[in-house]
């Protein structure tokens, strides 16, 4: 098997800001959703299609990434992802109309798409496979961080435009870039420059060979009968779209939620969206320290029976109570993603790239999730609707009562293995 004898630290801590800018254009999404809905009068479900818009890009283009990374340069895909997006931010400031954000939100998600999919085998020739648990987490709680950081930015962007205009020329261009009654687009510049650096940085970058070994790769002659028919990795992948609606679920709506039920809030629905994502990172480093003690079914049993308590605190509680509810649903939500992942993975020995594609493409649960509580808003209200993630709960928490015992004796150490065994 490929093993690195060193780590290739600038790749890595390249990969890392790869995942602080997903996350940071990923929350986004939610935080835009309530300006975008009184901007344009949408209602819920026409509104969901925005977060529809970028997921929809994960069940389209997952695979060919995969595919693409065994046939091109790590550069050349990075590039030309990044310029797509690039392209994307651009289209937001200069069409600032429904149809406009739904294309921008789709050509954007098609790009980080290809980011995080060629991210993965980058990362595994930069780290080798023993250390790549070690340097996961750390990417998915750069991801968490980014996450964090968009609201607030976000907020400051539009109390900068609110500004009365000075004599200063980048001022005058700033409000003429972003007109009146659409500060929400303002984010967006920041986009803009982030996409802009970072295709500086790669051209810049030396990339290693992007020759992965043979179980790395996503080989379509693979994508046989035998996976597609297999009952077990079939329900995982149910289980991981399941998770995608209630992740998105939950971010998307939870500030319109706040805007409806608890109008009173002491902080802005922002902050509390950035602290979703904050306790969802700080639940991984909490996840490791359980599955070195327990059985990994075990923690997943406790992570979605604390995620399934937690939101029906957030829903029907008073307005503090609130606020921890959705809190906590973040952080019992850290762990589901990479424990659910790992049980399908080691249902075979061989054809690891493969699965992890295939599975990948349970992200359209972020499309859908969304999507069904704002068609259910419409017809019985937010908070009613919300529940629809009560039956997403119970189906994985069904799912975590089945037999995996004879394929999964080694699952603690796929997700993430100890910190000394990482570094050896």
């Amino acid at each position: 098997m490929y093993q690195r004898k060193h780590i290739d630290y600038p790749i890595i801590l390249l990969v890392c800001f790869f995942y602080f800018e997903v996350g940071f254009i990923v929350s986004l999404t939610a935080v835009l959703l309530p300006e975008l809905i009184m901007a344009f009068s949408l209602p819920g479900g026409t509104a969901a299609m925005l977060p529809f818009a970028y997921y929809i890009s994960f069940a389209v283009f997952a695979l060919p990434a995969g595919i693409a990374t065994d046939r091109y340069s790590y550069k050349k895909l990075l590039i030309v992802s990044f310029c797509s997006g690039l392209l994307g931010a651009v289209l937001f400031l200069v069409r600032q109309n429904f149809y406009g954000v739904v294309l921008t939100l789709f050509i954007i998600g098609c790009s980080l798409t290809f980011v995080q999919v060629l991210s993965v085998p980058l990362l595994r020739q930069a780290c080798g496979p023993k250390r790549l648990p070690f340097y996961s987490a750390l990417t998915m709680l750069l991801y968490g961080v980014g996450a964090f950081v968009s609201p607030i930015v976000n907020s400051y962007m539009i109390e900068l435009h609110s500004r009365p205009v000075q004599g200063s020329v980048l001022q005058k261009v700033f409000h003429y870039i972003i007109g009146s009654g659409h500060e929400w687009a303002a984010i967006y510049l920041v986009v803009c420059v982030m996409y802009f650096l970072t295709i500086l940085v790669v051209v810049r970058c030396r990339f290693p060979n992007s020759a992965l070994i043979e179980e790395e790769r996503i080989n379509t002659s693979a994508l046989n009968f035998k996976l597609i028919c297999d009952k077990k990795l079939f329900v995982l992948f149910l289980a991981l779209v399941a998770y995608c609606c209630c992740e998105q679920g939950v971010s998307n709506w939870l500030i319109r939620f706040f805007q409806i039920y608890h109008p009173d809030i002491p902080i802005q629905s922002s902050l509390v969206l950035s602290y979703y994502w904050i306790l969802l990172s700080v639940g991984c480093i909490f996840g490791m320290v359980l599955l070195k003690k327990f059985h990994l079914l075990s923690v997943l049993k406790f992570f979605v029976a604390g995620a399934l308590v937690s939101i029906g605190i957030a829903l029907y509680a008073s307005t503090y109570w609130s606020i921890a509810g959705f809190l906590l649903t973040g952080l019992f939500h850290s762990i589901m993603w990479p424990v659910i992942i790992s049980l399908a993975i080691n249902l075979y020995d061989k054809n690891h790239g493969t699965i992890t594609g295939l599975m990948f493409i349970g992200s359209i649960g972020g499309a859908f999730g969304p999507m069904i509580i704002g068609q259910l808003a419409d017809l019985w209200g937010l908070k009613p609707a919300f529940s629809f993630l009560g039956v997403c709960y119970l189906f994985i928490l069904l799912v975590s009562f089945g037999d995996y015992s004879i394929k999964t004796a080694n699952c603690n150490s796929v997700v993430l293995n100890s910190k000394k065994e990482a570094i050896l």
